[in-house]
């Protein structure tokens, strides 16, 4: 842990920055009323959708989960594989099979009744996981947990089995098998990585503004909000066709501007304090670019069903994703 004094904020920051964890979904919009809970509508589970193939990863169809931010995934590919390269000049070895697995990742085969093939990214990754020196923008051993091996049936929607341990909120609803499991190794990776305490910890200090020292910085609300958007919690529909999320990227931006601009406001007299709080807010509006701007919405009801259970009876699956189908 790392404390900075920026005037008058007492600042926990982290050495490792994660905020590419993010993708999915997130609290803010959506309503609670006798409908149940109103989400997004992010893709179908089923079919397949025709996309603008890009030279790194080329792909004329896609299944609609991915093919909604292909682009924007070859985009962050791109950076990762600069700094890979940068530090393989002439290891075409670990170029080759770097490409290959991430872009197994990114664009797997679609099929129309919801499968997908990943290929053989996963042995791919593994390779380029022993033959790839000195990579500090990525975890390989987590990276290649994350890709799944060959063809895949489309998973079912369930519940996680216990809570889910780490930094995340816990589910509500029903999740894809698959994305459960990422979102379990995501949560847990976060925590470890201590990645949520510059927002839960941050306190006001020698504010001129007398009443808010000692003061939090982000409200209970905003914490839960901010991890909502970068942990992105992504739902079955009822009838298990589509998935939802809780945030448009409209809706994503105006819960970014509700939590951080109050906070920058009380910094005026802290140009490095808010100069760190305006690169973070510019930090989480990144992540809202990932987010769907349909307008389409639904409901879902009920509540997951582990939540009563006692402690002693949680059993939990721990791993790691680098993008939330995402991501990472």
């Amino acid at each position: 842990m790392v404390s900075n004094t920026f005037g008058s904020v007492l600042l926990v920051i982290l050495a490792l920055d994660l905020s590419a964890f993010a993708f999915n979904s997130v609290q803010g919009s959506h309503e609670h009323d006798h409908h149940g809970t109103e989400f997004y509508v992010y893709s179908n589970r089923k079919g397949c959708m025709a996309v603008q193939s890009q030279p790194l990863c080329p792909s004329s169809q896609l299944n609609e989960w991915d093919a909604t931010n292909y682009i924007e995934y070859i985009r962050d590919m791109q950076g990762i594989l600069d700094e890979v390269e940068a530090s393989n000049t002439n290891n075409s070895e670990c170029i080759t099979a770097f490409k290959a697995a991430y872009c197994s990742k990114l664009t797997p085969k679609c099929f129309e009744e919801g499968s997908k093939d990943f290929g053989n990214g996963n042995s791919a990754c593994w390779k380029a996981n022993t033959t790839c020196d000195n990579v500090v923008v990525l975890n390989f051993e987590e990276f290649c947990q994350s890709i799944p091996k060959g063809k895949q049936s489309l998973d079912e929607c369930i519940l996680p089995s216990s809570r889910i341990e780490g930094s995340c909120p816990q589910p509500e609803y029903q999740m894809p098998s698959d994305y459960l499991r990422q979102y379990e190794r995501m949560s847990t990776s976060l925590k470890k990585h201590r990645y949520f305490e510059h927002i839960e910890t941050a306190r006001h200090l020698n504010s001129t503004n007398a009443s808010l020292n000692g003061t939090l910085v982000f409200s209970r609300r905003c914490v839960s909000i901010l991890k909502d958007i970068d942990c992105a919690p992504v739902y079955c529909s009822a009838d298990k066709e589509r998935i939802l999320i809780k945030y448009s990227w409209e809706t994503c931006k105006r819960a970014v501007d509700s939590c951080f601009n109050k906070v920058i406001d009380n910094l005026e007299d802290d140009v490095e304090g808010k100069k760190y709080f305006v690169e973070k807010k510019q930090s989480y509006m990144n992540v809202c670019k990932y987010y769907t701007n349909s307008t389409k919405t639904e409901f879902l009801t009920g509540t997951a069903s582990y939540i009563c259970k006692p402690r002693h009876q949680y059993f939990v699956s721990l791993v790691f994703v680098v993008f939330t189908n995402m991501i990472v």
